[in-house]
């Protein structure tokens, strides 16, 4: 797998949105690719951030779905 096909799982990764096969893939690629595997640090630090500042919020379905449609519509 191609670093460009990895650095689009590897927000998946953390979503937990992969297969069993995809996951192990992006394991045994970064533990070969310095650059992927610094991205996917980089990646699980910030979701580490984001879950300990959101941790005092308690969201419900439908208010994940409506933040995940604004961030989404602001990356466009």
């Amino acid at each position: 797998m191609s670093c460009w096909q990895m650095r689009l799982l590897i927000s998946e990764y953390f979503d937990d949105e992969l297969s069993d096969e995809e996951r192990q893939a992006v394991e045994s690629h970064i533990v070969l690719c310095g650059p992927c595997y610094k991205e996917f640090v980089e990646m699980r630090a910030l979701v580490g951030k984001l879950k300990r500042a959101l941790a005092p919020y308690r969201f419900t379905a439908q208010d994940k779905e409506a933040l995940l449609e604004r961030l989404q519509g602001e990356g466009s």
